[in-house]
């Protein structure tokens, strides 16, 4: 009988709420799947299922809300042509494909997640809470897998003479590496914006955790890409830092084992890279390969999808070459979508940066946006940086950016001067 009641009770309070009420349980749910959506990410294949329900309710959510204001409109932001104009370009490639099947799934697979995730955080995610809330389910993450990440290698290598992997992900360490080269860079700024001294302690926590995974997972591309990102926030923000990160990796050859010392004296054999089967060798033949691919299809390409790659390099037996993938961003999306699709990436992203320091210098340095804005670009340039000589946009790495890169343009869409906002009509004219 009690049970009949609060059913009934519930059921009258949704019914009597007014629409201002319901729009805004609509928003909260669309931030709680958008969180479930992102601490996700970097799981193996088979929490798919529950990325497209997320995503499946961020969806359902999002119309009810749009019937609830009676507005179908959309934000467009600053980005609409170069994402309209990448996206036309990569679905233009599959005619050209070398595998329509493979390139169909990819676009499926990525390019209309990506498409949906940018409108539906840029529509919804309103201000600098909301995209707090979001980072620090990446945080979240990112804390998780790094605690499970450890604890497996300091039981099962305790000797410290190998990489750190991630087996329960049943990916490659490389890929994963690439997640931290954008967050790292973020969590720094949020402990420069945040005064509550338990969150302050939390983000600290997340950090230190962060930098022993990567440590030990002994990738020079993110070495690199996260240390120059930590060094232009501290530069900018806390030069009080600038000695402390200098001599961080004195402090890193001083404390390391000795086993990872023999790995790390290897790392700096830098005559051996470019003998054969050196790193560098490996890297300068996927080049080679993909600059004759590059000549061979300089429009569109082989088609979206990297394994294409792989499958044409195999013809190129004075290469050797036993990648998928250019080991290069740049060179691998000039591979699948042609110098046409390069061009249109290159305008795509150019576009992020420039509009998002363009923002940054309108606000005041010491404001915690702009602060959380140099934060969020820093860590886009550090996984642009590792893409030199690595594939980034695929994976983990791939919904990641794209996460980020709508968030950081919910802050600039949604500051509350809207003047330089554009919005377009979705289904009617407004």
């Amino acid at each position: 009988m009690g049970t009949d009641t609060e059913k009934i009770t519930l059921t009258t309070r949704i019914f009597s709420a007014d629409r201002t009420t319901l729009q805004s349980w609509c928003r909260t749910g669309i931030l709680f799947f958008l969180a479930i959506y992102i601490s996700q990410i970097p799981f193996p294949k088979g929490n798919a299922s529950v990325k497209s329900l997320s995503l499946g309710f961020v969806a359902v959510l999002w119309i009810t809300r749009l019937i609830l204001e009676r507005r179908f409109t959309f934000v467009r932001t600053r980005l609409w042509w170069p994402i309209i104009i990448f996206t036309v370009i990569t679905i233009l490639s599959v005619i050209v494909s070398i595998n329509v099947d493979y390139s169909l799934r990819n676009i499926k697979k990525y390019t209309f997640t990506s498409l949906f995730l940018f409108f539906a955080i840029v529509n919804n995610v309103q201000d600098l809470k909301d995209v707090k809330i979001l980072l620090l389910a990446f945080l979240v993450t990112i804390g998780f897998f790094s605690v499970l990440g450890l604890i497996n290698y300091l039981t099962f290598e305790p000797s410290l003479g190998t990489r750190l992997k991630f087996p329960y992900l049943r990916t490659n360490v490389n890929r994963f590496s690439k997640f931290y080269d954008i967050i790292m860079p973020i969590n720094f700024a949020l402990i420069l914006i945040t005064n509550n001294k338990t969150k302050k302690a939390f983000f600290y926590l997340i950090l230190l955790l962060s930098f022993s995974t990567v440590l030990f997972m002994q990738t020079r591309g993110s070495y690199i890409a996260i240390f120059f990102a930590l060094l232009a926030i501290a530069f900018i923000y806390r030069r009080k830092l600038l000695i402390f990160l200098l001599i961080i990796p004195l402090l890193v050859v001083i404390m390391m084992p000795s086993n990872m010392i023999t790995r790390a004296q290897k790392i700096l054999k830098f005559g051996d890279y470019l003998k054969l089967g050196g790193v560098l060798n490996k890297r300068t033949n996927a080049w080679k390969g993909a600059v004759r691919i590059i000549k061979e299809n300089p429009v569109l390409g082989l088609g979206v999808g990297k394994s294409n790659f792989g499958t044409t390099a195999k013809k190129f037996n004075d290469l050797k070459i036993s990648v998928d993938h250019a080991h290069n961003t740049y060179l691998q999306i000039a591979v699948e979508l042609g110098l046409v699709g390069l061009a249109a990436f290159l305008w795509l992203f150019g576009s992020v940066f420039y509009n998002g320091f363009k923002y940054y210098f309108y606000l005041q340095r010491k404001n915690e946006k702009a602060i959380l804005i140099f934060g969020i670009l820093c860590g886009i340039g550090a996984l642009f940086i590792h893409g030199l000589i690595t594939h980034f946009y695929k994976h983990e790495a791939f919904y990641t950016l794209w996460v980020i890169v709508a968030l950081l343009f919910a802050l600039i869409e949604g500051d509350d001067e809207k003047s330089h906002s554009s919005h377009a009509p979705a289904f009617s004219a407004r």
